[in-house]
């Protein structure tokens, strides 16, 4: 399967192409038809073996029959296997597809007339041919000038294939009024299925009009939530590719009055808050504002890597150096956050990506500041309810479990905490089903010391610095992510997690990293968000 970004660029952007998630969608659908039409032959030719009369009998049919319908089988399945394994762009799978259509029409005509008809009846009911072409016509999009070509040559192989089979003489030739029987109506089926194609073709055209935001083509639904969804996009000259999250104007209809605005609020705020921080380990924004049609999106950087719940979860517990290595990437996208007055409330795993930027390898981006807070903000209206409890209770400091006004920074270095946990045991601090359960328990128990969770080496100090971030009281955490930091690079005494290292694992295992990962938390109605991890 080739990378997204690849996929991407070839996409067409046409205002009336197919967007590419419809081409797809539409190239898996061929591949089903394609498989179908083998399915197909293959049970004519059985039908003909087991049941007589009225079908042709492959035991006494010509070789045209036989050969026919054994290429047409072998055709389906080819093509289905082709359009299945996505080597190939969707758009040149359906150019395929219709190449498939005319070789298929060929294996119907050749089969179709390879016996005499009966002088009595000039058909046998409806052609094939004719329900072929509108089938495949009205199931797999083209634009007018390629389906009308691909139905048309599709339809004259009907004659084609009576005429070979008159030439091998199977057949004698039909009269000039049984010519006009047969094939008038496979070339009017074919004009009018083109037709009616045209119309849901230009509809779905519209379809990807509407999906343009300022100088942004939403290209890939990417994620989705009760709110809205987060796209892959394109921008219509610099071919840069996106993420772009929004509401849909639409979704917020069944909400009342106040939880619009707070969703509203959240979401303006989240935007602002990216958009003042410039630590190359935060996500960076690039635009925000409102569609013509009333979407609230932002558009930021796609990054393409893995996130630190699947990269623990597919290749186990890092080893301490690479731990610290990516703890204090996170601490310098924190600390430039808390310095201006933002909390970000959902530290964890799944919100920490790792990539490749440039000749750096195991970068670290902080993502997802959907629950960010002004740490120092009296004029900023309260979005949530006093005891409202925001975040990911697996990762949630007491404080934050508790539904306190007065959640500072000290939350996210909590959260940290949390997460050096996960990555050194590949487990969490607190192992629970439900999410209250994690929630309490953050607020009531005490953890183990990692070392105790994992068989891999955790030197003491790292040991007892996490236990400190796992600290109940947030005045026995370190006093900020600075300190954090200088109290991390004192942890280890060993050889450091270097460039060379972080290369050499990425190369490793580069072909099984997932291509992109995007935020896709969308924002929900509800005052109380309790996400799992």
């Amino acid at each position: 399967m080739p990378a997204p970004n690849d996929r991407i660029l070839r996409g067409t952007s046409s205002p009336t192409a197919l967007p590419l998630d419809f081409s797809e969608r539409s190239a898996q659908r061929f591949a089903w038809l394609a498989l179908g039409f083998a399915i197909t032959q293959a049970l004519v030719y059985a039908m003909g073996l087991l049941l007589q009369p009225g079908w042709i009998n492959p035991a006494t049919a010509p070789p045209f029959y036989r050969y026919s319908v054994l290429a047409s089988v072998a055709l389906g399945l080819g093509f289905a296997a082709i359009a299945w394994s996505r080597k190939l762009p969707a758009p040149l799978v359906l150019d395929l597809a219709l190449l498939f259509q005319v070789l298929g029409a060929l294996g119907i005509g050749l089969a179709e007339h390879a016996v005499p008809w009966p002088e009595a009846a000039p058909i046998r009911g409806v052609s094939s041919l004719a329900v072929w072409i509108v089938f495949f016509v009205l199931a797999v999009p083209a634009t007018f000038g390629k389906g009308l070509l691909a139905a048309l040559t599709a339809a004259l192989m009907g004659p084609l294939g009576l005429i070979l089979n008159i030439l091998a003489g199977h057949v004698g030739n039909p009269s000039p009024t049984q010519w006009a029987t047969l094939f008038i109506p496979c070339f009017v089926m074919a004009v009018c299925a083109v037709v009616v194609a045209r119309f849901i073709y230009h509809l779905t055209g519209q379809v990807g009009k509407l999906r343009e935001l300022g100088s942004y083509r939403l290209i890939e639904q990417f994620g989705e939530g009760g709110m809205g969804a987060v796209w892959v996009a394109q921008h219509s000259l610099l071919a840069r590719r996106v993420a772009i999250k929004l509401i849909r104007p639409e979704s917020l209809q069944g909400a009342y009055a106040n939880e619009t605005r707070a969703i509203k609020v959240r979401f303006e705020r989240e935007a602002q808050a990216i958009a003042s921080l410039s630590s190359p380990h935060t996500v960076a924004l690039y635009d925000f504002g409102v569609s013509e049609t009333g979407a609230f999106y932002y558009v930021m950087e796609l990054l393409e890597g893995i996130d630190l719940s699947k990269l623990v979860r597919a290749y186990g517990p890092v080893s301490a150096p690479r731990a610290v290595h990516i703890l204090l990437q996170v601490c310098d996208a924190l600390q430039e956050a808390h310095e201006k007055g933002i909390v970000h409330r959902d530290i964890k795993p799944a919100n920490i990506i790792l990539s490749i930027q440039g000749c750096s390898y195991d970068f670290a981006k902080v993502l997802d500041f959907g629950l960010a807070k002004p740490l120092a903000s009296p004029d900023a209206e309260p979005l949530t309810k006093s005891g409202t409890t925001l975040g990911t209770p697996a990762f949630m400091a007491p404080e934050a479990a508790t539904g306190l006004d007065t959640v500072s920074g000290q939350a996210d270095i909590y959260s940290l905490g949390c997460v050096a946990y996960f990555l050194l045991t590949g487990s969490l601090v607190f192992p629970r089903k439900e999410g209250l359960a994690a929630a309490v328990a953050h607020v009531q128990e005490t953890p183990q010391p990692p070392s105790a969770r994992t068989e891999l080496p955790v030197p003491e100090p790292l040991d007892h610095l996490i236990l400190r971030c796992l600290a109940k009281d947030p005045a026995q955490r370190p006093a900020g992510c600075g300190e954090l930091a200088r109290l991390l690079r004192e942890c280890l005494t060993g050889e450091p997690w270097r460039q060379s290292d972080a290369r050499s694992w990425w190369e490793s295992n580069r072909p099984d990293i997932p291509h992109r990962r995007i935020s896709a938390s969308i924002p929900t109605p509800k005052g109380v968000l309790l996400k799992q991890p």
